[in-house]
């Protein structure tokens, strides 16, 4: 009777686990295809639009802390999933988002027409970071004063224009003594109540007019890349065109300028946004 039970026990057992083995194998999501989500170019890709993968500096591994690994059903795309997520200001000053590839000098465009082409078309659009002193030339994304600004104004005059990835020759925005002086004190503080302050305690500069208007001025200075073969700056850096319906992933996270780890007061509308477009999939409001 006991070998009967015992038996009998140990079949339920063994039909219960195959049961549910079969049961989860029936339900089990497919693998998670997130080509909608910000990746990284293959090495090809990055070839066809005239930039060698051997050049890029900085790029992301999908083992870098801003970056994991990914399934993608996009060609152009390679497995490395971008997870950091950087604001950025447009040439008028509205919000957006973009990922941090890479980037290069002069030397990482390939001696070709197609590289020669990438590398003009990537003047046409600018990037402007505001760094301290600390700043790190091949890391555009550390020891920030505030959010760039990304300036797409050339594709929105030019409609056929187009920028496959996100191409950006970069200018580094320095203060000049000027802004420190008693004449640029009121020039500042006009700035600063306008826009607000950055880590630095220096205003924010939020579009492309006030960026001409100080440095015509005399405020500031905009670093240029230079020239040569290893001169030259450029970033590879994307913006999300559109960040709704899940494009920003759950495990994604916002990298932009804080105090102490706090945003600063004029920029928390970034991580607000980021919040809704991550949680709910859109925007908080259009009222921005």
């Amino acid at each position: 009777m006991n070998r009967i039970f015992k038996t009998g026990l140990w079949t339920i057992i063994i039909t219960l686990a195959f049961t549910t083995l079969v049961f989860a194998q029936r339900i089990s999501p497919p693998p998670w295809d997130t080509a909608k989500n910000p990746h990284d170019f293959t090495n090809a890709y990055y070839a066809q639009n005239g930039v060698s993968f051997k050049g890029l500096i900085w790029r992301r591994t999908g083992a870098d802390g801003l970056s994991v690994f990914g399934k993608t059903s996009d060609p152009n795309q390679s497995v490395v999933r971008v997870i950091a997520t950087v604001p950025a200001y447009d040439q008028n000053g509205a919000i957006s988002y973009w990922y941090p590839l890479g980037e290069l000098t002069n030397a990482g465009f390939f001696e070709s027409e197609i590289g020669i082409k990438a590398r003009e078309n990537a003047k046409f659009f600018p990037m402007y970071v505001f760094y301290e002193d600390k700043f790190i030339l091949n890391n555009t994304i550390a020891y920030t004063r505030h959010a760039p600004i990304i300036d797409n104004s050339w594709m929105m005059m030019n409609p056929g224009a187009v920028n496959p990835l996100g191409l950006r020759e970069l200018f580094l925005v320095k203060y000049t003594a000027m802004a420190h002086s008693k004449e640029g004190a009121k020039m500042m503080d006009y700035m600063g109540q306008k826009n607000g302050w950055g880590t630095d305690g220096m205003p924010i500069i939020n579009n492309v007019a006030d960026i001409k208007m100080l440095d015509e001025e005399g405020y500031i200075i905009l670093r240029p890349p230079g020239e040569g073969p290893d001169k030259g700056h450029f970033a590879v850096a994307p913006l999300i065109t559109d960040p709704t319906h899940g494009v920003i992933a759950k495990d994604a996270f916002l990298w932009m300028s804080t105090i102490n780890g706090f945003y600063l007061e004029r920029e928390m509308m970034f991580g607000d946004q980021f919040a809704c477009l991550q949680k709910l999939r859109t925007w908080c409001s259009k009222e921005f």
